[in-house]
């Protein structure tokens, strides 16, 4: 697979791979002062939920994730009503 650079406004950014990302976002959830944390998003169920999943399943992230987070909130319904 060939990469191309990442760009803003024209000019190259420093940019991490994937699984480091995801590994920084979980070790930044997995506050030992707090319990298990819930995402919330709005559009959580159809957008983010399903991406965030996804990405940790295929960097392999399962366990780190459950031991961070407890689950989803959508607030996607509230504001439909």
């Amino acid at each position: 697979m060939e990469y191309e650079e990442l760009c803003l406004h024209g000019k190259p950014v420093t940019a991490i791979n994937q699984k480091l990302t995801l590994k920084k976002f979980l070790s930044w959830l997995d506050d030992e002062s707090l319990s298990l944390c819930i995402l919330v998003a709005h559009n959580a169920r159809a957008f983010d939920a399903r991406k965030i999943s996804s990405n940790i399943k295929n960097c392999d992230l399962v366990s780190e994730f459950e031991e961070a987070v407890t689950g989803f909130v959508d607030t996607y319904p509230a504001f439909k009503k």
